[in-house]
C-alpha cells in the first residue's frame, strides 16, 4: 500500500486560524497539485473533525480526464451526516470506518456507502489499511487533519508526504498540522529527508521520505 500524505500549512505549521478557517492557506497552483494527488491516488482519507468541519466533496476537479479517487472516512464515533458532500457523487464510492462502539445511522445508507466498523473502540491504521486492500485499493492519500495524520506518522506506514508550505504565520492560535505523537526529547523525533523542492508561486512544495519505516 502506498500511503501519501498531503499538508497545506502556513510557514508556522498551521493548517487554519483558531477559528477553524483553513480556506484558502495555499493558492491556486498548489491546489491544483493536490488535485492531480487525488487523481493519481486510488483513495483519499479524512478524518471526521476535518468532515465535520469543511464538510469536503474529495473529488477531483480541474484535471484533464481525471478520476475522483474513493472516500475513506476515519469516523470513531459514527458521526457523519447523510448530507455529508462526500456522499453526493453517486457514481464514487465512500467507505466509512467506525469505532466498535459507533451508534447504528438513524438514516438508511445509499448504495456508494460501505460502511466498516473495526474491532477497536478506535480503528487503527494498520487494520485500516488492511482492509483497503481488500477493495483492491493500494494507493491512498492522506488530507487529514491533525490527529489523522499523527495517527498516521506514529504507525510508520507512511511512505511520502507532500508539505505545501504558504509564506504566511497565523501564530499561536492557530491549528498545527500534526496532533500530538508523544514525544518528549529531540532523540526521539520521526525524521524525513527533503527529496524534493518546487516553487509553487507563491507557495513552496517539499516531497518528503521518512528515514525510517516499519516494514523497511
Amino acid at each position: 500500500m502506498l500511503v501519501t500524505l498531503k499538508v497545506a500549512a502556513t510557514l508556522d505549521g498551521k493548517i487554519a486560524s483558531g477559528s477553524g478557517n483553513s480556506k484558502w492557506i495555499t493558492g491556486p497552483n498548489a491546489r491544483q497539485l493536490v488535485h492531480r494527488l487525488r487523481h493519481e491516488h486510488q483513495a483519499i482519507l479524512i478524518g471526521s473533525e476535518t468532515l465535520l468541519k469543511d464538510n469536503p466533496s474529495l473529488n477531483t476537479r480541474g484535471i484533464h480526464q481525471g478520476t475522483s479517487p474513493i472516500k475513506v472516512i476515519l469516523d470513531s464515533r459514527g458521526r457523519m451526516p447523510r448530507q455529508a458532500k462526500c456522499l453526493r457523487d453517486d457514481e464514487s464510492k465512500t467507505i466509512w470506518v467506525v469505532g466498535r462502539k459507533a451508534p447504528d445511522p438513524d438514516w438508511e445508507l445509499p448504495s456508494n456507502l460501505i460502511r466498516l466498523t473495526s474491532p477497536g473502540v478506535r480503528p487503527e491504521i494498520s487494520w485500516v489499511l488492511s482492509q483497503l486492500e481488500n477493495f483492491d485499493i493500494h494507493s491512498i492519500l492522506v488530507e487529514g487533519g491533525a490527529q489523522v495524520h499523527a495517527s498516521f506518522l506514529k504507525s510508520k506506514l507512511i511512505d511520502k508526504i507532500y508539505l505545501f508550505l504558504a509564506p504566511r504565520v497565523l501564530g499561536n492560535e492557530g491549528l498545527s498540522w500534526c496532533g500530538e505523537l508523544g514525544i518528549e526529547n529531540l532523540m526521539d523525533t520521526l525524521n524525513f529527508k527533503i527529496i524534493r523542492i518546487e516553487q509553487l508561486t507563491p507557495d513552496l512544495l517539499l516531497e518528503l521520505q521518512p528515514i525510517e519505516r516499519l516494514n523497511d
